[in-house]
């Protein structure tokens, strides 16, 4: 359990400035347990998953970069995260041989704040994804403007 005005960047701070109390006198945490039952011997058990095995051959390395950096004049903070591939592997552009398609995904994502002004969080995130198979190829580039 956590108590917080604010888990940045996954969670944006107050606008105004907050002051919690916590008063634990008489506090209780309480979770809900299940009983075992009789009925639960005759449950069905959960079969091993089938998994096809998916071929595919990497053709550039990805890489993953996170970063926090704090502006020395302005006091900003930086949180950058960068991902080449990593979504379907460690690969940046890969190949699935079964389809010949060639597959490619980066993007970069960074959350700013300046911890005297809760109001001057920003997020901006870049991305590109890329397809590729024969003689056709699409790329679609999200940005912000």
């Amino acid at each position: 359990m956590a108590v917080s005005t604010a888990y940045w960047p996954i969670i944006w701070p107050s606008p105004e400035a907050v002051t919690l109390t916590l008063f634990t006198g008489r506090s209780q945490l309480q979770l809900p347990v299940r009983a075992p039952q009789f009925s639960d011997a005759t449950l069905p058990r959960c079969r091993t998953p089938r998994r096809r095995r998916l071929v595919c051959h990497g053709l550039t390395r990805g890489r993953v970069e996170r970063s926090v950096s704090i502006d020395q004049i302005t006091g900003e903070v930086n949180h950058r995260l960068y991902t080449d591939g990593g979504v379907f592997g460690a690969w940046g552009k890969f190949r699935l041989d079964a389809i010949g398609l060639e597959m490619s995904h980066t993007y970069e994502r960074n959350y700013r704040i300046r911890p005297d002004d809760p109001n001057s969080a920003r997020a901006t995130m870049t991305q590109t994804y890329e397809m590729a198979r024969g003689d056709w190829q699409v790329r679609v580039d999200a940005a912000p403007r």
